[in-house]
């Protein structure tokens, strides 16, 4: 078995893939990575399937030490990515020789980047999956510095003709998007228009489970209590204290607040990489289902 060792872990250094699904109804959430598109490119650069397990690192900076000849790619946050010494660029697949270090830095922009190696990180699924849910537990536990990761055999490996994968910047004020939710009526008309129009901070309380935005100042018109009820990925809450909560891949199942709204694929990829202090826009839609024709009609909102 091929393996590397963390001789230097960063904030958090987690094993993930693209989660565990179908056990909802037992309160165990998907998890899997933060920014699954990030994940999917890494796992394609170095030949894997999309949903190989791979390391998904908070900030930094993080050393590893290569004990075999191994082929990986770094994706997702903005980084200096060094082998030996010496700069490598990110978004492609990179060769390193046994007895290398590999040393991603601090990012500059983003907070989660992610390691896939070919072969995938070998560890034992639980519940289907290799990744780590931190709400739950549930997976292979983070990694701390002395741990030695094990990587799966090698298949055939093709490589690229592009030297480095297209990637679209990370930008200073993202606007994500998507589409109301079911509770946008228990909100006043004037609140759910500003929401539109105005910038949200991102606060000191975020992580995997999801984060707080300020400056929504949403006023509800209904003040009674809500039961339970299936939430997922991208959904936006919003908490008695008028707390606007945006969550990420470790969200609880059921959640008892209103969902405000939800955000499409690519925008709960870009919340990932928000942190504390961030300015971001909301830009969301009415998505009206018409029963007579089975269709979905989307209505800019």
């Amino acid at each position: 078995m091929r393996s590397l060792s963390v001789i230097r872990a960063p904030k958090e250094l987690l094993i993930e893939d693209l989660g565990r699904h179908g056990f909802g109804r037992y309160g165990v959430t998907e998890a899997g990575a933060c920014d699954r598109g990030s994940l999917k490119l890494a796992n394609r650069l170095v030949g894997n399937p999309e949903s190989a397990p791979a390391l998904e690192m908070l900030l930094g900076p993080a050393e590893f030490l290569c004990h075999d000849n191994l082929i990986f790619a770094s994706t997702g946050a903005k980084l200096k990515l060094e082998v030996d010494g010496v700069q490598q660029p990110q978004n492609c697949a990179i060769y390193v020789k046994a007895g290398s270090k590999l040393e991603p830095s601090m990012p500059s922009r983003g907070v989660r980047s992610y390691l896939a190696l070919h072969g995938g990180v070998f560890v034992e699924p639980v519940l289907g999956s290799s990744s780590y849910d931190t709400l739950g537990q549930i997976g292979p536990k983070p990694l701390r510095s002395g741990d030695l990761i094990e990587v799966g055999p090698p298949t055939t490996f093709v490589q690229s003709e592009l030297a480095v994968a297209p990637v679209s910047e990370l930008a200073n004020h993202p606007t994500l998007r998507g589409w109301w939710g079911p509770r946008v009526s228990w909100f006043s008309a004037n609140s759910v228009a500003k929401l539109q129009t105005i910038s949200l901070r991102v606060t000191e309380r975020a992580n995997r489970v999801g984060v707080c935005l300020q400056g929504g100042d949403l006023v509800r018109t209904r003040d009674d209590e809500l039961p339970p009820e299936g939430v997922l990925r991208g959904s936006i809450q919003v908490t008695p204290a008028g707390d606007t909560v945006l969550f990420l891949a470790d969200h609880p199942v059921t959640g008892g607040y209103p969902t405000l709204g939800v955000l499409d694929t690519w925008s709960c990829d870009r919340a990932a990489q928000l942190r504390p202090g961030d300015i971001l826009r909301l830009q969301l839609r009415q998505c009206c289902a018409d029963a007579s024709h089975g269709a979905i009609e989307i209505k800019q909102g």
